[in-house]
């Protein structure tokens, strides 16, 4: 039994769904029927969350062509489309925390708590993206991470 056919028997069954580094492996034009799956395989105001390669990075082509089963890419603006079709509500991205973080502060590396490495990186990308473009993504980490929920009640078909 593959993915599809168990989700076609779990209607309604669970709370959040995870899928982390698995949605870059579907193909673009399967997708939206397995959205659709997840959906239904949620209760209503469940949860899905979705990690994928971030193409809007600057690294993102090597994210996508590091290994040859992922076979698509997403920025934030694709992914929320997509997941706005299959019928999902409510996208927030997880962004790195701005400012200083005392949970990762150290008195032997006092920098730490900075997060510089993201300060970096998103000026660099914000940087890169006014030279391009009008208006830079809201994530330019490695990763794009969007937790989505199944609206309490669907539309009328």
């Amino acid at each position: 039994m593959d993915g599809r056919e168990f989700l076609q028997t779990k209607s309604q069954s669970y709370d959040v769904i995870v899928m982390n580094d698995v949605f870059e492996h579907i193909p673009v034009d399967e997708a939206e029927n397995m959205l659709s799956l997840l959906k239904n395989a949620l209760v209503p105001g469940g949860t899905l969350v979705l990690r994928v390669p971030n193409m809007s990075n600057i690294l993102g082509a090597y994210s996508r062509f590091i290994d040859i089963t992922h076979v698509t890419g997403y920025t934030e603006e694709s992914l929320q489309q997509l997941l706005t079709l299959a019928g999902f509500r409510n996208h927030t991205l997880v962004l790195p925390p701005k400012g200083f973080v005392w949970r990762s502060w150290r008195p032997w590396a006092p920098w730490c708590g900075w997060n510089l490495r993201d300060l970096l990186n998103t000026c660099l990308h914000r940087f890169l993206f006014f030279l391009r473009y009008s208006k830079a993504p809201q994530c330019v980490t490695k990763n794009i991470e969007v937790y989505t929920h199944r609206p309490l009640e669907d539309p009328p078909a």
